[in-house]
């Protein structure tokens, strides 16, 4: 069903070859969540939106939800219906782009995780899920222009429809409105999980020097652009002595098994998006690998500092990242993060966790020991460094195992790398 609203079109160009749908869904809560309502819009302004009838699906919904978003039913109407009667109209919603494969944008994973349950309820998601590629685009969160070009969307769905954030149909029109606002149409890269580095194949990992080119990118200010130090001059403490041995920490898999929060959690919470940002530092790390963790930092009798890997440094700054380490029980980590824009490793165009983690040592190491704690899967390019027995990386790197994270096994490997020069 088409929804026709005076909103304004935000300017997203279709494609021949690949169609984008924005999706968005409410839901009872965080902890179980069960589905309330789905809005859906696509990259040509077609839009759909249902929402399920009656009262007794709010039995289980939290007091966010009962305050928040149930206040909004009703205010698009002739929408009520069945649960199933939802997964017959998104299945022919989406089925009328045929063929054409359609790329899902959604910020936050229950979106997708329901969707798939709602077409599977009426046997649509084998005859579907080879055409949709599920496309995270929470990176979206947190940038000025996309956060103005929401907060119009939502304007302008309260002014046509009366409804505003937190309604299903007004949040996939808005996230449509941040996406266009940062890519101006074209299709999304499909990031795949919050941390590594992608599902894209490429070649076979190597170690390799800075091209002229990407010398160039540096040093013409490329590095700026994709990394913040806005909160460099904000920053506390002293730089630490010279020798002190490096740790590169990465997040995922390895103090975070996103179960039941991830990283895009706690982004919400940190920002003071999140209904409930206490319950997400409290449960944000895995216990035992953060018991592990200390274990390597008492060991070394504090003499250590930090520098993040992972891509949750693409969406926080260093005082952002700092906070949530303290609210999270790793306030030694926060305590002893490098400093400005030492803090983490660059995001690079097209390269490597390992290119990454080299780029930094040529920058700014001092011939002090370091080591890598990583996981299986985003430090693939790290898993072949690792071999060369003459190469610097060797004996110098820890893979966790993908929702395992590190183990008591791993504190003698990571304390004997920072203690061999």
């Amino acid at each position: 069903m088409h929804i026709n609203t005076d909103t304004p079109d935000t300017g997203a160009t279709p494609s021949p070859e690949q169609r984008i749908v924005f999706i968005d869904c409410e839901f009872t809560d965080l902890a179980d969540p069960k589905l309330l309502s789905i809005g859906l819009v696509a990259d040509d302004g077609r839009e759909l939106y249902v929402e399920l009838t009656g009262d007794l699906h709010l039995a289980s919904a939290s007091a966010f939800v009962l305050d928040t978003v149930a206040p909004q039913f009703g205010l698009v109407p002739h929408q009520e219906t069945s649960l199933i009667d939802i997964g017959k109209r998104v299945g022919d919603w989406l089925l009328a782009f045929g063929e054409t494969s359609v790329s899902v944008c959604y910020d936050y994973h229950a979106d997708m995780d329901l969707l798939e349950h709602t077409l599977r309820s009426v046997g649509l998601w084998t005859r579907l899920s080879p055409v949709l590629k599920p496309t995270h685009v929470g990176y979206l969160i947190g940038e000025s222009d996309v956060e103005k070009a929401m907060d119009a969307s939502w304007r302008a769905s309260f002014a046509a429809n009366g409804i505003d954030r937190h309604h299903a149909l007004a949040d996939a029109r808005a996230l449509r409105a941040g996406y266009v606002s940062m890519h101006g149409g074209g299709p999304s890269t499909h990031l795949g999980r919050f941390d590594g580095e992608g599902i894209a194949v490429t070649a076979e990992p190597r170690i390799e020097e800075m091209t002229p080119a990407q010398v160039a990118w540096f040093d013409g200010g490329g590095v700026t652009s994709l990394q913040r130090f806005n909160d460099a001059k904000a920053e506390d403490g002293l730089d630490a002595p010279d020798g002190t041995p490096v740790l590169f920490l990465d997040i995922d898999d390895v103090l975070c098994l996103s179960d039941p929060f991830g990283g895009f959690d706690a982004i919400d919470a940190i920002r003071s998006k999140h209904p409930r940002p206490e319950l997400v530092f409290r449960h944000l790390f895995h216990l035992p690998a953060v018991d592990v963790l200390k274990s390597v930092h008492e060991k070394l009798e504090c003499w250590v500092r930090y520098v993040i890997t992972s891509t949750w440094r693409q969406h926080l700054t260093r005082s952002q990242f700092s906070e949530i380490m303290r609210r999270s029980g790793l306030g030694f980590v926060a305590d002893n993060l490098e400093r400005k824009g030492r803090w983490s490793t660059v995001v690079w165009p097209e390269r490597t966790r390992l290119n990454e983690i080299a780029e930094w040592l040529q920058r700014h190491g001092k011939g002090e020991p370091f080591v890598v704690v990583d996981d299986t899967f985003s430090g693939q390019a790290l898993a072949t460094a690792r071999q060369y027995a003459d190469g610097p990386f060797h004996r110098r790197i820890v893979l966790c195992d993908e929702n395992v994270g590190l183990l008591p096994e791993h504190v003698t490997l990571i304390v004997e790398a920072l203690r061999r020069r």
